[in-house]
């Protein structure tokens, strides 16, 4: 099926999105996540319109009927693939950001005495913690790469349907 050629770029694309999120390349990340996004919901566009038209009627009829289903009440269809792609193409609505999380931590000795300084205070070391983040819309707040993972897992249970 067209479909899974869509799904295995979708993939490919989410394991570059990684690499780049780990490496903290958060403008070739963004533009990934577009990519991921988008192919995300071609897969079902592809299946819906190419790959139908080599199914028996029964199956047409199964997929049309799902078709309706995915879009009117599956949530991460609707408010995520769907409703995500279209922010994208059609506001360049971006919903990924970095955020920056800071720790302060009390500095001690390796058995467990707290470092302080001459006159008295407790000394301490700020650490920040950088994500890359859902900011806002469906799982807001959550990593991306997760909720990559979810939607390619929800498609791939779809597509063994039809194949």
């Amino acid at each position: 099926m067209k479909s899974r050629e869509v799904f295995n770029d979708c993939v490919s694309a989410k394991d570059y999105f990684v690499k780049a999120v780990e490496a903290k390349d958060y403008q070739q990340a963004k533009i990934l996540w577009f990519s991921c996004v988008t192919l995300l919901r071609t897969i079902g566009h592809v299946l819906h319109k190419v790959d139908a038209q080599n199914f028996d009627v029964t199956l047409q009829e199964e997929l049309f009927v799902q078709f309706k289903v995915w879009k009117s009440s599956e949530p991460i269809f609707k408010e995520f693939i769907e409703k995500e792609r279209n922010n994208i193409l059609k506001e360049y609505d971006i919903c990924v950001e970095v955020s920056e999380v800071k720790e302060s931590v009390n500095l001690i000795t390796s058995d467990g005495f707290q470092l302080v300084s001459s006159d008295g205070y407790t000394l301490q070391a700020t650490n920040t913690i950088e994500d890359f983040v859902k900011a806002n819309g469906y799982c807001k707040g959550e990593s991306p790469i997760s909720i990559l993972n979810s939607a390619l897992n929800w498609w791939d249970i779809k597509l063994k349907k039809f194949e």
